[in-house]
């Protein structure tokens, strides 16, 4: 964007033509809209590519869960069988406690701290805690689709399973797909909110003092 600040142009101060030197923060002006801080770096700046970065890890985690928890829910759609069992496990096992103790447990454990791939890690974890909860939202939806008698009406006119899909099952399931998945981004941002809020971030640097 043409307004935000490069950091070529930060400034740590400001010499008039009075001869005047101001010396960041500065205030609000039309330069700098909402100030800048002690470094000089736009307030502005810092918003918009700080909300940008969390909205990009909010929407990763929210996708990675779909991608596990739809086809998981669709497949233990009979209320039994082994898929049912994997959604009735993980659904009861995260609601016992806390998401916010589990995602600090498990980004503190060595296998996080030291990994190279630490932020995919935590993508994933993040992604599978709510999965089950997730998957048993859409196993309930699916479930009610199924017991319908379109559904029965299709399969007994020998309609394709891609087309059952298509018109039968999707039509019906998108909606409450698309709600949901925004309830979930909103449950995420809420968490990623209070991981801040306790300084247990992503991206992390080891530094060593003697």
């Amino acid at each position: 964007m043409p307004f935000l600040q490069s950091p070529e142009d930060v400034k740590e101060y400001i010499l008039h033509e009075n001869g005047m030197i101001e010396v960041a923060p500065f205030s609000p002006s039309k330069v700098y809209w909402f100030g800048t801080d002690h470094y000089g770096v736009d307030l502005v700046t810092l918003i918009i590519t700080g909300g940008r970065d969390t909205l990009l890890v909010v929407f990763a985690i929210t996708v990675l869960r779909y991608v596990i928890a739809v086809p998981l829910g669709i497949m233990a759609r009979k209320n039994k069988g082994f898929f049912h069992g994997i959604v009735q496990s993980l659904n009861s096992f995260f609601s016992m406690v806390p998401i916010l103790f589990f995602a600090l447990l498990f980004m503190n454990l060595p296998m996080f701290l030291l990994s190279e791939h630490r932020l995919l890690l935590i993508l994933l974890t993040l992604a599978l805690f709510e999965c089950g909860r997730t998957a048993t939202a859409v196993q309930t939806q699916v479930g009610q689709i199924d017991r319908s008698t379109y559904i029965e009406g299709a399969i007994i006119n020998g309609s394709k399973w891609s087309t059952v899909f298509r018109f039968y099952y999707w039509r019906h399931l998108r909606t409450q797909l698309v709600i949901l998945f925004f309830l979930d981004a909103s449950r995420v941002m809420l968490l990623l909110g209070q991981l801040g809020f306790l300084s247990m971030f992503f991206a992390q640097t080891r530094v060593y003092d003697e």
